[in-house]
């Protein structure tokens, strides 16, 4: 039987793209989705215009995303 938030997570990693959705959840998602589409950390902090070590502390849910760095995150790995 799943939890209410595992069933949080699963609702939003199969929508993570859409506004208004808690950016934390999304963000324990990120280093999943960035290994699943074989993006390396220096080509993602790259593209999102940043420093590795601070893209690490998006991965690694130290801080949240800015609406900017989510807007590119949504463009990166949008589908």
């Amino acid at each position: 039987m799943e939890t209410d938030s595992q069933a949080l997570r699963f609702e939003i990693s199969d929508n993570y793209r859409l506004k208004g959705i808690i950016v934390v959840v999304v963000l324990e998602e990120l280093q999943t989705v960035r290994q699943a589409k074989g993006y390396s950390i220096h080509m993602v902090a790259e593209l999102l215009k940043i420093s590795v070590d601070s893209y690490l502390e998006l991965e690694y849910v130290l801080r949240e995303a800015s609406d900017q760095e989510m807007d590119m995150l949504d463009r990166i790995f949008g589908e």
